[in-house]
Protein backbone atom coordinates (compact mmCIF):
# COMPACT_ATOMS: atom_id res chain seq x y z
CA UNK A 1 0.00 0.00 0.00
CA UNK A 2 1.36 3.42 -0.97
CA UNK A 3 2.02 5.86 1.82
CA UNK A 4 0.15 9.13 1.85
CA UNK A 5 2.30 12.22 1.47
CA UNK A 6 1.42 15.01 3.87
CA UNK A 7 1.27 18.70 3.06
CA UNK A 8 4.04 19.20 5.59
CA UNK A 9 6.38 16.82 3.69
CA UNK A 10 5.73 18.65 0.41
CA UNK A 11 6.21 22.00 2.15
CA UNK A 12 9.62 20.87 3.49
CA UNK A 13 10.81 19.86 0.01
CA UNK A 14 9.63 23.18 -1.46
CA UNK A 15 11.44 25.01 1.36
CA UNK A 16 14.68 23.16 0.52
CA UNK A 17 14.27 24.26 -3.11
CA UNK A 18 13.72 27.88 -2.14
CA UNK A 19 16.25 28.14 0.70
CA UNK A 20 19.15 26.81 -1.35
CA UNK A 21 20.32 27.81 -4.76
CA UNK A 22 18.65 24.71 -6.16
CA UNK A 23 16.75 24.18 -9.38
CA UNK A 24 15.37 20.79 -8.35
CA UNK A 25 14.88 18.83 -5.12
CA UNK A 26 13.64 15.25 -4.87
CA UNK A 27 12.85 13.51 -1.59
CA UNK A 28 12.87 9.75 -1.94
CA UNK A 29 12.16 7.21 0.78
CA UNK A 30 15.82 7.25 1.82
CA UNK A 31 17.46 10.42 0.50
CA UNK A 32 17.06 14.05 -0.49
CA UNK A 33 18.59 14.81 -3.89
CA UNK A 34 19.33 18.40 -4.89
CA UNK A 35 20.66 19.93 -8.07
CA UNK A 36 21.68 23.34 -9.32
CA UNK A 37 21.75 22.23 -12.95
CA UNK A 38 19.29 23.76 -15.34
CA UNK A 39 16.59 22.29 -17.52
CA UNK A 40 16.04 18.54 -17.52
CA UNK A 41 19.69 17.77 -16.79
CA UNK A 42 19.11 16.75 -13.13
CA UNK A 43 16.26 14.36 -13.93
CA UNK A 44 18.10 12.75 -16.84
CA UNK A 45 21.23 12.38 -14.69
CA UNK A 46 19.31 10.72 -11.84
CA UNK A 47 17.51 8.37 -14.22
CA UNK A 48 20.70 7.43 -16.11
CA UNK A 49 22.47 6.75 -12.81
CA UNK A 50 19.68 4.47 -11.61
CA UNK A 51 18.36 6.48 -8.67
CA UNK A 52 15.18 5.01 -7.20
CA UNK A 53 12.63 7.84 -7.52
CA UNK A 54 9.40 5.85 -7.18
CA UNK A 55 6.88 7.63 -4.94
CA UNK A 56 9.25 10.59 -4.50
CA UNK A 57 8.24 14.16 -3.71
CA UNK A 58 9.55 16.71 -6.23
CA UNK A 59 10.03 20.47 -6.04
CA UNK A 60 11.30 22.01 -9.27
CA UNK A 61 11.72 25.59 -10.47
CA UNK A 62 10.31 24.93 -13.96
CA UNK A 63 8.41 21.92 -15.26
CA UNK A 64 7.48 21.66 -18.89
CA UNK A 65 6.19 18.68 -20.81
CA UNK A 66 9.70 17.20 -21.18
CA UNK A 67 10.33 17.20 -17.42
CA UNK A 68 6.79 15.96 -16.74
CA UNK A 69 7.30 12.93 -19.00
CA UNK A 70 10.58 12.14 -17.24
CA UNK A 71 8.95 12.40 -13.82
CA UNK A 72 6.21 10.05 -15.04
CA UNK A 73 8.89 7.58 -16.13
CA UNK A 74 10.49 7.87 -12.68
CA UNK A 75 7.13 7.11 -11.00
CA UNK A 76 7.24 10.12 -8.68
CA UNK A 77 4.19 10.71 -6.52
CA UNK A 78 3.84 14.47 -5.99
CA UNK A 79 5.27 17.47 -7.84
CA UNK A 80 5.43 21.16 -7.02
CA UNK A 81 6.72 23.64 -9.62
CA UNK A 82 7.31 27.33 -9.29
CA UNK A 83 6.41 27.51 -13.00
CA UNK A 84 4.56 24.74 -14.85
CA UNK A 85 3.45 24.61 -18.47
CA UNK A 86 -0.09 23.71 -19.44
CA UNK A 87 1.27 20.76 -21.43
CA UNK A 88 3.10 19.47 -18.35
CA UNK A 89 -0.08 19.67 -16.31
CA UNK A 90 -1.97 17.66 -18.95
CA UNK A 91 0.70 14.91 -18.81
CA UNK A 92 0.82 14.82 -15.02
CA UNK A 93 -2.97 14.63 -14.81
CA UNK A 94 -3.07 11.89 -17.47
CA UNK A 95 -0.67 9.76 -15.42
CA UNK A 96 -2.37 10.68 -12.11
CA UNK A 97 0.61 12.44 -10.53
CA UNK A 98 -0.51 14.98 -7.94
CA UNK A 99 0.82 18.35 -8.99
CA UNK A 100 0.91 21.89 -7.66
CA UNK A 101 2.31 25.05 -9.18
CA UNK A 102 2.71 28.72 -8.35
CA UNK A 103 2.34 29.90 -11.96
CA UNK A 104 0.83 28.09 -14.96
CA UNK A 105 2.14 29.19 -18.37
CA UNK A 106 1.19 28.19 -21.93
CA UNK A 107 4.70 26.91 -22.70
CA UNK A 108 8.30 26.97 -21.55
CA UNK A 109 10.45 29.54 -23.32
CA UNK A 110 14.09 28.95 -24.31
CA UNK A 111 16.93 30.65 -22.43
CA UNK A 112 17.29 33.33 -25.11
CA UNK A 113 13.62 34.23 -24.65
CA UNK A 114 12.90 34.09 -28.37
CA UNK A 115 11.06 30.79 -28.77
CA UNK A 116 10.03 27.51 -27.24
CA UNK A 117 12.47 25.47 -25.17
CA UNK A 118 14.23 22.92 -27.42
CA UNK A 119 13.40 20.08 -25.01
CA UNK A 120 9.72 20.99 -25.23
CA UNK A 121 9.94 21.03 -29.03
CA UNK A 122 11.58 17.59 -28.96
CA UNK A 123 8.60 16.02 -27.15
CA UNK A 124 5.83 18.19 -28.58
CA UNK A 125 4.12 15.19 -30.25
CA UNK A 126 5.22 12.55 -27.72
CA UNK A 127 3.11 11.31 -24.81
CA UNK A 128 5.02 8.09 -24.10
CA UNK A 129 7.52 8.55 -21.21
CA UNK A 130 9.93 5.85 -22.48
CA UNK A 131 10.08 7.35 -25.97
CA UNK A 132 10.47 10.83 -24.47
CA UNK A 133 13.41 9.62 -22.36
CA UNK A 134 15.21 8.26 -25.44
CA UNK A 135 14.51 11.38 -27.51
CA UNK A 136 15.56 13.74 -24.72
CA UNK A 137 18.80 11.88 -23.93
CA UNK A 138 19.69 12.06 -27.64
CA UNK A 139 18.80 15.76 -27.81
CA UNK A 140 20.90 16.57 -24.70
CA UNK A 141 23.84 14.61 -26.10
CA UNK A 142 23.69 16.60 -29.36
CA UNK A 143 23.40 19.95 -27.56
CA UNK A 144 26.26 19.16 -25.16
CA UNK A 145 28.39 17.87 -28.04
CA UNK A 146 27.91 21.18 -29.88
CA UNK A 147 28.87 23.14 -26.74
CA UNK A 148 32.18 21.28 -26.49
CA UNK A 149 33.30 22.17 -30.02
Amino acid sequence: MATKITENELYKVVEILRSGNHTCVIKTSDAVLTSNKSGIDPIIEWLVNGYHLKDAIVADKIIGKAAALLYVLANVKVIHADIMSERALVILNKYKITSYYDKLVPLIINRQGNGQCPMEEAVEDIDDPNLAYDVLKHKLFNINDRKLK
